[in-house]
């Protein structure tokens, strides 16, 4: 019985040391230098992840591992054949199937990051270079090993391209001496121009106390490495005080970004007149006039945190500016705006928005106006003609038509039937604006329509919709005509397009909403409490729904599937095939946005639930 129980105590031992051990390894060894630190506070980029391998782990146990891997093969399958097409652009091969990424490799290389990993730009003083682009890591390991990782991938890569007659020269690592520093890069393909020519991009990297830097060349990376020993804690980003918002606004987080907008405005404006200038100029344009028009040149700052629990993120992103200019100024408010009822729960996306239709109007006409001075001089001709069409002053009517108040959702659907699946798809986009002068403006609507109705010029036939009368066109002929529909119910102008036989049901199904006070998708248990936590200043608000698009996508698959060519459509056929659909039928995620403002701020709050 003694030895028994030495036994067990023996194994409950080895496994907390065991244990400890993976958890020193993972979280706690390694340096800890928060890396904000190494990267100077005139950055006009800034993105990190806190704890790699953490989350990792989060997402792996998740439960939607399986579908976000599957989604992440997709995503660089894609990219892989997209790039390979562009290769082989004046080639005559095709492909059969989807290139197929190996991840083993990449995961391997990973292994080395067990702590934070920052991307990070900077100014450049390089003719080939807009800017400098950086990422560091704290390193664990072998860099041989790492590198070998590296090229074990890249090789993967080269018999991809190399099965489909690509003419672009095999990737290798090669190595360069700049200094004191040895830098590894991969050269990029020079068959064609393009960025990668023109700005010199070789991804370079080199293994430096600790800690794993990558630039954008090999000439970019020894300029960063130079200026490390000069950057200390108080002059680095970490000392910046807009930097610091994003732990003000959420504290707890897995991540952060940091845009010096100011900045990145100024170098964006640079390279815009060195590239377009000429044109725009010979089209009576400004690209500096409409730059400061679209209040652009009043932004600081933009910052992200995100956070990841396993079941569900939060992602906080927030802009400071100065003056509200341009679009700033549809922002400018709080208008404590509730969850809209009328949204059906079969949309995959809804946003409502405190925005004013003939103000957001105006203010486009304004930034026109000041981006091209020869418009602005023709602009009172053109005002005189659309005041004559619409019987009165086109700005007043804007002005004083319209309500704080914009909501837009859209829904996709299939139709059960024996066709083919592209004329069973239906899709629907719903637009509904608050209206100020309701009584006006359906005197408006019906002076200028109702006679070209009557001789058959706009052929819409009325409905009565839950006591709401609503007009609609479409052609039962041919579904996949574009149909509309417009309503005037509770103050809001509802107006609907789409295609295929279900094209108007979403605008229909809004209004029995409306009659019946809904609820609808904003109303959905996780979601109306995420509203409810932010109802004070809020000036917009969106609602995404993944599994509602890819339950549609997977029956569209399977359908086509089983009705495709088999010789026409072989090569689709195969691609999806190779698509793991039941791991998609697990990601039901659902992401609820909130924006809200305050002095100088405008900051928007991203809710993604696992359901």
């Amino acid at each position: 019985m003694n030895t028994l129980i030495k036994i067990l105590v023996s194994l409950i031992l080895i496994c907390v040391i065991a244990t400890g051990g993976i958890y020193y390894y993972l979280f706690l060894s390694g340096d800890k230098t928060p890396l904000e630190q190494l990267v100077p506070s005139d950055a006009i980029a800034y993105a990190d992840v806190k704890e790699t391998r953490k989350l990792a782990i989060e997402i792996a146990t998740s439960g939607q591992a399986d579908a976000i891997a599957e989604i992440g093969k997709i995503t660089g399958g894609l990219f892989a054949l997209l790039f390979t097409q562009i290769e082989n652009e004046d080639s005559t091969s095709s492909f059969s199937e989807m290139p197929q990424i190996e991840w083993q490799a990449l995961l391997e290389a990973a292994t080395h990051f067990n702590r934070q990993v920052a991307i990070f730009a900077l100014e450049s003083d390089i003719e080939s270079l807009p800017f400098h682009g950086y990422a560091i890591a704290h390193f664990q390991g072998n860099s041989e090993n790492f590198n070998g990782s590296i090229q074990t991938f890249l090789d993967f890569v080269n018999r991809e391209l190399a099965a489909n007659q690509s003419e672009t020269s095999p990737y290798v690592i090669q190595t360069e001496a700049i200094d004191q520093y040895t830098i590894n890069y991969i050269g990029l393909p020079q068959v064609k121009e393009g960025i990668s020519v023109a700005w010199e991009i070789n991804p370079s990297w080199t293994v430096i106390d600790g800690r794993c830097v990558f630039g954008l060349n090999p000439r970019s990376l020894a300029k960063y490495l130079d200026t490390l020993n000069s950057i200390t804690p108080k002059t680095s980003l970490e000392q910046n005080a807009n930097f610091a918002l994003a732990a003000e606004r959420q504290p707890k987080m897995d991540g952060q970004a940091y845009i010096n907008v100011e900045t990145f405005i100024e170098e964006t404006a640079i390279i815009l007149n060195e590239t377009l200038g000429a044109q725009a100029s010979d089209a009576g344009m400004s690209i500096d006039n409409g730059i400061a028009a679209m209040g652009l040149l009043e932004m600081e700052t933009t910052f992200y945190t995100y956070d990841f629990d396993a079941i569900s993120s939060t992602i906080t992103q927030g802009v400071t500016y100065r003056e509200p200019k341009g679009i700033l100024s549809m922002y400018d408010h709080s208008s404590e705006m509730s969850p809209p009822s009328f949204i059906p729960l079969s949309s995959y996306s809804a946003s409502s928005t405190a925005v004013d239709l003939g103000e957001m109007v105006l203010m486009i006409k304004d930034i026109i106006l000041q981006t091209a001075p020869k418009t602005a001089l023709m602009y009172p001709n053109y005002k005189q003609i659309a005041d004559q069409q619409i019987g009165q002053d086109i700005e007043v009517f804007l002005q004083d038509t319209f309500a704080n108040e914009f909501h837009a959702f859209s829904s996709v659907s299939l139709s059960g039937s024996d066709k083919s699946p592209y004329s069973d798809v239906s899709q629907s986009q719903v637009y509904v604006f608050g209206l100020s002068d309701v009584e006006s403006f359906t005197q408006f609507l019906d002076e200028k329509i109702s006679p070209f109705r009557e001789i058959g010029i706009i052929p819409l036939i009325e409905e009565n919709v839950a006591g709401f009368s609503t007009f609609v066109f479409n052609n039962p002929e041919n579904p996949q005509s574009p149909s509309f529909g417009y309503s005037i119910a509770a103050d809001k102008l509802f107006i609907s397009y789409g295609t295929g036989y279900a094209a108007l049901d979403s605008m229909r199904e809004s209004l029995a909403l409306l009659a019946s006070n809904g609820p609808g998708a904003m109303q959905a248990p996780k979601i109306s409490k995420f509203f409810d936590a932010h109802s004070e200043k809020n000036v917009a608000m969106s609602v995404i729904d993944v599994g509602t698009l890819l339950d549609v996508a997977i029956e569209f698959a399977e359908r086509f599937k089983a009705s495709a060519d088999q010789t026409e459509d072989a090569q689709i056929v195969e691609i999806l095939n190779q698509i793991n659909w039941e791991a998609l039928e697990s990601f039901d995620i659902k992401m609820a946005t909130i924006s809200l403002s305050e002095d100088h701020l405008i900051f928007t709050k991203v809710r993604t639930l696992l359901e």
